[in-house]
């Protein structure tokens, strides 16, 4: 795997430039973290063989995830190329921590689509994506005596068919400003962590051509 990474650096004002010229092959990925021509700390962009991450500053889930100021999400749009278990467009990894131990936790993160442009194949519901095309993976603090991490996933394996992921309850928590048909969906896992720690959280999109919003602010319960 290649990976080009450039961290906290000042872009000439009204810059427009590309990230990387050319084909991006399997096993490439080039990120850009904090640049900007303004003091912007949240700023995210990457270019990844299975498509493109962006940060977002309109298309938002209140009480979502923010730098302090500015409320944000990733804008995690696919290219023809995310197969499931082969290649798939993969966040970067955020963590929130966990004080509860020997307890059950669900952790979900939340994400919002265009049907119009991102419906997916459910059975169920027209408007959701399943669980092979959009899901979550975290890993967490397993062993009561040692630092062993675990990883839990919501997508099904390779043998499991795939089932629709949660429709969410209106689209009254997203500002869905120039979106044609917005829903909200989720990803969850339950597990149980044995120590005190973060917890570690992607999630990946391997629906070819479509763009999801992800709210990187995981709500654990």
């Amino acid at each position: 795997m290649f990976l080009g990474v450039m961290r906290s650096c000042q872009l000439p004002a009204s810059w427009s430039g590309n990230l990387t010229a050319g084909t991006i092959n399997v096993g490439q990925r080039f990120s850009m973290y904090d640049c900007d021509a303004i003091v912007a700390t949240y700023k995210l962009w990457i270019e990844d063989y299975a498509g493109t991450i962006k940060d977002e500053t309109t298309i938002v889930r209140t009480a979502g995830a923010t730098d302090g100021v500015t409320s944000l999400s990733w804008k995690m749009a696919a290219n023809a190329n995310p197969v499931f278990l082969i290649n798939a467009l993969a966040s970067d990894e955020f963590v929130i921590w966990n004080d509860n131990v020997a307890a059950s936790r669900t952790l979900t993160v939340d994400y919002l689509h265009d049907t119009n442009v991102a419906a997916g194949q459910g059975s169920g519901a027209s408007s959701a994506f399943q669980n092979n095309e959009v899901w979550l993976e975290v890993q967490y603090p397993s062993s009561t005596s040692s630092p062993q991490y675990s990883r839990v996933t919501s997508a099904p394996d390779a043998i499991t068919a795939a089932s629709d992921n949660p429709i969410g309850v209106g689209t009254s928590g997203w500002t869905t400003t120039g979106l044609t048909t917005p829903k909200s969906g989720s990803v969850s896992v339950t597990f149980t962590p044995q120590q005190r720690g973060f917890l570690l959280c992607k999630v990946f999109v391997a629906k070819a051509s479509k763009t999801v919003y992800v709210d990187p602010a995981p709500v654990v319960a």
